[in-house]
């Protein structure tokens, strides 16, 4: 298995991975992992999903999963 950087956005702190972009047997992962911020901000940092052969396998429960 190949892993290719789907996306990546600078001063984002968000990363997509994934094997492909044509089978619903590819893999694709997504996180959010930009740094805590004072003020406004979303509740998402840290974040995960994990998607393959179709199916959501991982995906975090948030806050308060």
């Amino acid at each position: 298995m190949r892993w290719q950087a789907g996306g990546r956005r600078a001063g984002r702190g968000k990363v997509v991975l994934r094997t492909g972009f044509e089978s619903v047997e590819d893999f694709h992962f997504a996180l959010e992992c930009a740094p805590a911020r004072t003020g406004h901000s979303q509740a998402d940092v840290g974040n995960y999903i994990l998607n393959a052969y179709g199916e959501r396998f991982i995906e975090d429960p948030g806050v308060y999963g």
